[in-house]
């Protein structure tokens, strides 16, 4: 499938413009090309949806060269975040790139969970564990002003992502490089827990869609033979760091309820809870240590 040269772009207005990149994108096989115009043609021109939908601009030739860019990029299997550089998550913009998984809509019922969790609280003490982008605390952070954050992670690269998001965000936190709670310079009890650990099987990495195999880290996507690695590693400890009444809440892949349920369960957690997505997927599960 050829790319149109940037002379059939310019000069078009945006209606015109909207029609022909998804009549393009279309052509190529992608379903949701309407909203990936739109999301090409707001990032180039800097425009909010609304106001996409009321412009009269019309595209210059600078423009219809970045559009033709975006146009071979989608069509070569480049992801719309990793294309323009960012992902929307809980209503706010987070800087991605390879080294971090790019933050998902289904991870926003961690946030609306654990803020149930939280809510009363006047500094609840966070730790995220696995941080990536920085996304889950740092909107924690902003939706709960008096909490206390920390992050960890694994990659470099990944705790470099989330402290740039955080200066973007204008929001503090401490952040620690290593493996889970290995990573935290001296003992803490936090009242809030969260974790989305890699959590796909060895199996179902092998048929991974290419737009995540080449473009997620696949550290933050294996979780070993059965997918539930990182679930032992962290629940396994997690009481030690949790303060009384403290809550431990993680993502899970839709078919891993029952057995995450039960890994919570047999570690003493309390009040274990397993809560679905917008599709009605297991995907959420929260426990309560209770004091002895």
């Amino acid at each position: 499938m050829n790319v149109p040269s940037n002379q059939l772009l310019s000069g078009l207005d945006i209606r015109l413009a909207r029609r022909e990149i998804a009549r393009i994108l279309r052509a190529a096989g992608n379903e949701f090309a309407a909203e990936e115009s739109d999301e090409f043609l707001m990032a180039t021109a800097g425009l909010s949806r609304a106001e996409l939908l009321s412009s009269d601009w019309v595209i210059d030739a600078k423009a219809a060269r970045c559009l033709e860019d975006y146009i071979a990029r989608r069509m070569g299997g480049e992801p719309v975040d990793h294309i323009l550089g960012w992902r929307e998550f809980y209503g706010r913009r987070f800087s991605i790139s390879k080294n971090v998984l790019s933050p998902r809509a289904d991870t926003e019922a961690l946030i609306s969970h654990a803020l149930t969790h939280i809510g009363n609280m006047k500094a609840p003490r966070i730790l995220d564990l696995g941080t990536g982008s920085g996304a889950i605390l740092i909107t924690l952070l902003l939706e709960h002003p008096g909490a206390v954050g920390t992050g960890t992670d694994l990659s470099e690269a990944g705790l470099s992502a989330a402290k740039d998001n955080a200066l973007k965000h204008d929001v503090q936190a401490a952040w620690h490089q290593g493996s889970w709670f290995d990573a935290l310079p001296e003992p803490a009890a936090f009242d809030l827990i969260l974790s989305n650990p890699p959590y796909i099987t060895d199996e179902a990495m092998t048929r991974l869609e290419p737009e995540v195999k080449n473009y997620d880290p696949s550290i933050a996507l294996s979780g070993g033979a059965d997918g539930l690695d990182a679930y032992r590693n962290i629940i396994a400890s997690a009481r030690d760091w949790l303060a009384p009444h403290g809550w431990l809440g993680v993502e899970i892949g839709f078919d891993q309820g029952e057995a995450v349920k039960t890994l919570f369960e047999d570690s003493g957690l309390d009040d274990v809870s397993l809560h679905q997505d917008l599709g009605g997927h297991d995907r959420i599960i929260f426990g309560k240590k209770s004091p002895q």
